[in-house]
């Protein structure tokens, strides 16, 4: 048998495993994607932990929550917030932000959106720079960067020249997508025709 079954009729099925499960069904998903991001970018900045879900408590009482919190070897603390759609983070979820930072005294802070970029307007302005606490914004476009780079003068929290947008790389899935589509249903089939043809051309 040359070929035990053919290539179009090959049906496979996606489960997701146990630990992304449980990360889904907790909410967890953005907490880890935006700790990937910030231990990668941060690992030789002083970053000694990284942790998501953290609660502060004062005399047993939860007085502050996190999303994620970055732990830093001179003892500092900062803190994450994470939203699945822009629009969650408004006034309110700003100034709970404001009030744990306050809190740990951080030096700065950032919120992280699974969103691109181009829908994040409405948190854009909520960013902040020196003198003021930084906020830093993380978009999808961030999260979507194998290698967050930091190099010399440079903002890493800006995307210009680090990565293509979400858009550039929806056109590109679409052209890798027409390009799939084009090739011959039964490949071994097709090079073997292509040789066939090629020994009846003369002076081949």
């Amino acid at each position: 048998m040359d070929h035990s079954f053919s290539p179009d009729i090959i049906r496979f099925k996606y489960r997701i495993g146990e630990v992304l499960r449980r990360c889904l069904e907790v909410d967890a998903l953005g907490h880890v994607l935006a700790l990937r991001w910030l231990v990668q970018l941060l690992d030789d900045y002083g970053l000694v932990g990284a942790h998501p879900g953290v609660e502060f408590l004062r005399d047993g009482r939860v007085v502050a929550e996190a999303d994620v919190v970055l732990l830093f070897h001179d003892g500092s603390l900062v803190p994450v917030e994470v939203k699945r759609r822009a629009r969650a983070f408004d006034d309110r979820a700003a100034q709970q932000l404001e009030n744990i930072s306050a809190l740990l005294e951080a030096k700065w802070d950032a919120v992280c959106i699974l969103e691109p970029e181009g829908e994040c307007g409405s948190v854009t302005t909520y960013k902040r720079a020196l003198p003021d606490r930084p906020r830093f914004l993380l978009t999808l476009d961030h999260l979507e960067i194998d290698f967050p780079v930091w190099s010399l003068g440079s903002d890493p929290f800006e995307l210009a020249g680090q990565r293509r947008t979400s858009s550039d790389g929806h056109a590109q899935w679409q052209r890798d997508v027409e390009m799939i589509n084009k090739m011959p249903k039964d490949p071994v089939a097709f090079i073997l025709d292509e040789w066939a043809q090629k020994e009846k051309r003369p002076n081949s």
